[in-house]
């Protein structure tokens, strides 16, 4: 990840960079993450069946969850409430590649047909 930093003086200190006129004083490389609560890096939940076609179930959930369902683009494309093993329809969707995030932060994706 990389972070351009500009200075707080009134007039900016214009630089070049590769060729780019850039208002910014200098460019800071992070190879950290500065984040991981977004994602759990194991979960014993399941999607299935995936690709899906009418629908989608998840198993190992524990609880009622709510969760929402994104297409590639990051837009909402369904939301809820399921339990374990019960069903999410997805006959609505287009083919393509979803993601269905908890608000836990469990997140899965699968394929539609």
């Amino acid at each position: 990840m990389y972070i351009a930093e500009s200075s707080l003086d009134e007039t900016p200190n214009h630089s070049k960079l590769r060729g780019i006129l850039c208002p910014f004083d200098k460019i800071s490389k992070f190879d950290t993450p500065l984040s991981v609560n977004d994602y759990k890096l194991f979960s014993d939940l399941e999607i299935y069946p995936n690709p899906a076609s009418d629908y989608i179930r998840v198993s190992g959930l524990t609880k009622i969850e709510s969760y929402k369902v994104y297409n590639v683009l990051g837009s909402i494309v369904g939301k809820g409430f399921v339990s374990d093993s019960e069903k999410i329809r997805t006959n609505n969707l287009y083919s393509g590649v979803y993601i269905l995030r908890f608000d836990t932060g469990n997140t899965l994706k699968f394929f539609k047909k």
